[in-house]
């Protein structure tokens, strides 16, 4: 049988998750052999939210939380051997997809060892942040690196490498079933406030501007009370200064999104794919631009990008203040967002692998570290792992650290 292997994050809600939970249902329709490794967040989520994805909890491990050359040798190839044995016997085709730089070279790594081709499908927008740019434009002269914007590969290899705006090298991360019309007691117990504003992801970039923007709202409109709902999660310690007229619901990860929870709601504001679902829902939605942090616009009204946009940024309380107060939607005309086509859009995903290198070929690590880890750098993960393992467990710090550096030391051998 073909065999379609996947680097992600599977326990979080977004729209990454929920293009890999479609693609995942898709491939299987259509005849593949499907595995997806992800990482171990160390007890953060209690469960995989998609339904495609709770397979394959079992195939997470810490070691994906970084590149392979945080670890050792030894442990590189342990991990390598663990990945061969939970896929099987591959005497097809079998192609990998990785969506982040340290997923990319764990993927290149196993491809390597495999025979299998291995194309990177960065799904993050904060492309210049990434490290490993020698192999990533090693992916990019083989036509087996791809983005989710005209400008991805331009920030990718910013300061590095003179790169064009292209859609060449744009891949759609197609969705559906983010929304479905079922029955949710958090949502039927949601009240309606004088108005009700939605985040809906993860927390990422922007969430701190977003919590301002809110704040100044409430204070500005101190005679109006305003409901903060978070399908999602956020820091909540940006919230504990809060005005005395917001209310804040936290319903954490929902997913699929009960229909009748778009009901409830005034404004969302969101960014990439989360932007997508509620603006399909006829939702007033402002884009939460990932460059910038700031306000895009109204997605379908004054924006049409949910990732990167050319408009002047804009603060998230100026634009409650244009959506909530001026109505300034009522004034502009709608572009509807086009109709989801799954099948179109991943047949593209294997037009664009079939035009890339056919040699099988792979960047050799050996010769080219890519990622410099310091003491500092694994000091930070470990004690990170310490203080989750903690709280999460409600151990005195000195047993969950006995605990904690015995599992360290086991891994990393």
């Amino acid at each position: 049988m073909k065999t379609y292997i996947m680097f992600c994050f599977v326990e979080s809600v977004g729209g990454g998750q929920n293009y890999v939970n479609t693609k995942v249902r898709w491939l299987k329709e259509h005849g593949w052999n499907v595995v997806v490794f992800g990482t171990r967040s160390s007890l953060k989520y209690k469960d995989i939210p998609w339904f495609y994805l709770k397979e394959y909890r079992n195939y997470q491990k810490l070691q994906f939380n970084k590149a392979p050359e945080f670890w050792s040798d030894s442990t590189i190839e342990k991990t390598l051997k663990w990945m061969e044995d939970c896929i099987g016997e591959t005497d097809q085709e079998v192609i990998i997809e990785s969506h982040t730089d340290f997923f990319a070279e764990w993927g290149e790594r196993l491809a390597q060892r495999i025979g299998a081709k291995h194309i990177c499908f960065l799904l993050d927008e904060q492309l210049w942040k990434y490290h490993a740019k020698e192999f990533l434009y090693y992916k990019f002269l083989r036509n087996e690196i791809a983005g989710i914007h005209t400008s991805s590969m331009k920030k990718l290899f910013d300061g590095y490498k003179q790169v064009e705006e292209s859609d060449r090298y744009v891949l759609k991360a197609t969705h559906d079933g983010g929304v479905a019309d079922i029955s949710c007691d958090k949502i039927d117990r949601l009240t309606k406030s004088d108005w009700n504003i939605a985040y809906i992801g993860r927390n990422k970039q922007y969430v701190p501007n977003i919590i301002q923007g809110i704040k100044e709202f409430c204070k500005e409109n101190h005679q109006k009370t305003i409901q903060f709902i978070i399908l999602g999660e956020v820091n909540t310690e940006l919230l504990k200064d809060k005005p005395t007229n917001l209310v804040v619901t936290n319903l954490g990860f929902i997913t699929p999104i009960p229909k009748s929870f778009f009901k409830y709601v005034d404004v969302v504001i969101a960014g990439a794919g989360c932007a997508t679902i509620s603006a399909r829902e006829n939702v007033l939605t402002i884009v939460a631009d990932a460059k910038t942090c700031h306000s895009a616009g109204v997605l379908g009204y004054t924006v049409n990008s949910t990732i990167f946009s050319e408009n002047e940024p804009q603060g998230f309380y100026e634009a409650l203040q244009d959506v909530l107060i001026h109505k300034i939607c009522e004034k502009l005309p709608y572009q509807p967002r086009s109709e989801i086509d799954v099948e179109g859009d991943f047949l593209e995903h294997f037009a664009f692998i079939n035009k890339s290198d056919s040699s099988k070929e792979y960047f050799d690590f050996t010769l080219h570290k890519q990622q410099k880890y310091t003491f500092v750098d694994r000091s930070k993960f470990y004690i990170l792992m310490l203080l989750q393992t903690y709280c999460s467990k409600g151990l005195s710090l000195a047993v969950a650290t006995k605990s904690k550096l015995k599992t360290l030391k086991s891994i990393n051998r």
